[in-house]
């Protein structure tokens, strides 16, 4: 499976203009909270991106479980896991606007990160547990995962360098991660 998102921000006058744009930061923000996740849940081949013409637009790109089995125990926590890493890109921007000072909070683009989601939620949705429960619940779990302050550093590492380098490969990711605790996902 590949999980991929485009976030936006408004028009930039120069492309070096990139790491005082808060938007752009946002958007690397977001890209790092895709990234984190992906590291967490055991994906693998994660390259993460951010593209500066016009807009700020990044992509973070991992290998993982392909059509999860919702009827067993391992596919249905393969399932949380992908909300958990489509729900870290906006998570993160939540994160990241807490600290912005004087900045309106930026929209991103994130429908594709929201479809990502909501898809998985359906293959776990049952008559008593409906599709806005089970995000509403990862939506508050992916947040305060990422608040924690060990993985706030790793969202402050991961978008500082991509904001440097506009590229990152799997093993920097791993890197600038460092020894993140992996997380005990809600059981759904």
């Amino acid at each position: 499976m590949s999980l991929t998102g485009n976030e936006q921000g408004p028009q930039m006058q120069t492309k070096d203009d990139h790491s005082l744009n808060p938007f752009c930061r946002a958007a690397a923000y977001h890209e790092a909270g895709h990234a984190i996740a992906a590291v967490l849940i055991g994906n693998f081949d994660i390259s993460a991106k951010l593209d500066h013409r016009d807009i700020c637009i990044g992509n973070v790109s991992s290998l993982g479980p392909a059509n999860p089995d919702p009827s067993t125990e391992v596919g249905r926590m393969q399932l949380v896991q992908l909300i958990f890493q489509a729900f870290a890109g906006h998570a993160a921007e939540i994160i990241f606007w807490r600290d912005e000072v004087d900045q309106p909070v930026g929209i991103s683009n994130w429908q594709g990160d929201l479809n990502s989601a909501y898809e998985a939620a359906s293959s776990l949705a049952g008559p008593t547990l409906p599709i806005d429960d089970i995000l509403s619940k990862m939506m508050a779990y992916t947040t305060d995962t990422l608040k924690l302050p060990h993985m706030d550093a790793a969202l402050r590492r991961i978008s500082t360098q991509l904001l440097s380098v506009m590229f990152l490969r799997d093993d920097e990711i791993r890197s600038l991660c460092g020894q993140l605790p992996r997380p005990i996902f809600p059981i759904i």
